[in-house]
């Protein structure tokens, strides 16, 4: 994930959500860009292996650099999360399952308002079925795949990181997951998390 100034009135419902996961082998792997005291956060949490850069940049460059850091540690699979979002209690351990047998999992979403109030349930439900599988056509119609509810991979990633260019991006989640779907590499939907 990454953290800026902005997200910081969310931050620790993001982390208690993920202090809660019912999976709890996985370090936290962080961006810094720009959250001040960062540490001030963090300590409530201290059960979180928490793994922190710091890094500037456009919203591009920042990504790219993470799942790079990402990659160089050589995790086997790179579970996606925005810091302004809760995680479900059993998303590590569903994808982690997934992930054995598939080579990108993307989960449905609950659409939420500030005040974390949900206004739509299981929002991708409506489109897709359980185990759906989507190709490159489903996201030229509808960006489902964001950095807030997909995994993969480091195989998966470390192939077609490579490819995406060092430069400002208008939507970075949409080119990485086209461009895998247009590599070959299989999108699965679950409702499971």
């Amino acid at each position: 994930g990454v953290i800026y100034p902005a997200v910081k009135q969310y931050l620790h419902e993001y982390l208690k959500s993920l202090e809660n996961q019912s999976n709890k082998e996985f370090d936290l792997f962080l961006a810094n860009d720009g959250l001040k005291n960062t540490e001030e956060y963090l300590q409530y949490y201290p059960t979180l292996k928490v793994i922190l850069h710091k890094l500037t940049g456009s919203t591009s460059e920042i990504r790219i650099r993470i799942i790079q850091l990402a990659l160089e540690a050589e995790y086997k699979i790179i579970i996606f999360t925005d810091c302004d979002d809760t995680i479900a209690i059993n998303r590590v351990e569903v994808t982690d399952e997934l992930l054995g047998y598939n080579t990108i999992i993307f989960n449905d979403l609950n659409v939420t308002n500030e005040a974390g109030v949900v206004k739509e349930k299981n929002y991708f439900s409506n489109r897709l079925n359980d185990t759906s599988v989507i190709n490159s056509n489903d996201l030229l119609h509808s960006n489902m795949m964001g950095l807030s509810n997909t995994a993969t991979t480091n195989v998966v990633l470390s192939n077609i990181i490579k490819h995406i260019e060092n430069r400002t991006i208008i939507a970075f989640d949409w080119l990485l997951w086209t461009h895998a779907i247009n590599n070959g590499y299989q999108a699965k939907f679950t409702t499971s998390t």
